[in-house]
């Protein structure tokens, strides 16, 4: 019989909020490109997710221009170097999904392959 209790106990803890555990996100973060080769020079990318407010950027320039299910965006910096920018996200929204569509080296050179690049979210913390 206890064994009963406990497998129901927590079979209604993994169904507790959808069995996903996780909340919608809000609130503004740091996009953060992850690249296998250092330092990088451009970026574009493919953003999709509901209630984005890009805010900017400190390292680079951003253009984006809307698309289908979201954005393109292209970031380039000078001299080269970590590529980041800052999004809004609306309350009750997740983070939105990235694309890496191409990456630029330092030297300007278009990569011949996306593998291994990522973009990661990092909640921002007061005027970074």
């Amino acid at each position: 019989m206890r064994l009963l209790i406990v497998c129901a106990l927590l079979l209604l803890a993994a169904c507790d909020g959808g069995g996903t555990g996780a909340a919608p996100a809000g609130g503004e973060f740091i996009a953060a490109l992850k690249s296998p080769h250092g330092p990088e020079g451009a970026v574009l990318l493919e953003v999709a997710g509901e209630g984005l407010t890009f805010v900017g950027t400190s390292s680079a320039t951003l253009f984006k221009q809307p698309v289908s299910g979201g954005w393109r965006v292209m970031l380039v910096r000078e001299p080269a170097g970590v590529i980041e920018f800052r999004v809004h996200v609306a309350p009750g929204n997740e983070l939105p999904s990235v694309r890496v569509l191409q990456v630029a080296g330092a030297d300007d050179r278009v990569r011949p392959s996306t593998d291994g690049y990522s973009v990661a979210f990092t909640p921002a913390r007061g005027d970074e």
